[in-house]
């Protein structure tokens, strides 16, 4: 029986790989993934899976981080903050003349083998 929320897919529906699978740099996995608590590791897959392939770059609020984590939004700012503190993202703060927009984060990818998650 399939999850809740997922779809049996028969044989003659075609699969999208890019869209279906994320990936993170080797060097992410292999030099941070030991000095990151479970907040990050969440965050970052969060991040990873919603950023478009070709630019590493995704929009998202931290309300909308909370949601995919699991996790309070106070808890997601933080684990942004020791995320960028460490190099492995940046973000642009957005702000339009009706109130804060969604963050714009790039996922630094310094290697070019990566490994699907």
């Amino acid at each position: 029986m399939a999850p809740i929320g997922y779809r049996l897919r028969t044989q003659e529906q075609a699969v999208d790989t890019d869209a279906t699978q994320f990936k993170l740099a080797t060097r992410v996995v292999d030099e941070h993934l030991v000095g990151l608590g479970g907040s990050e590791v969440k965050v970052l897959i969060a991040l990873a899976r919603l950023a478009n392939n070709p630019t590493r770059t995704c929009c998202v609020t931290h309300p909308t981080l909370a949601r995919m984590t699991g996790m309070s939004r106070w808890t997601v700012m933080k684990a942004v903050d020791y995320l960028e503190e460490r190099g492995l993202l940046t973000r642009e703060r957005r702000q339009s003349g009706f109130g804060r927009e969604a963050n714009r984060y790039t996922l630094l990818e310094q290697a070019d083998a990566s490994v699907a998650l």
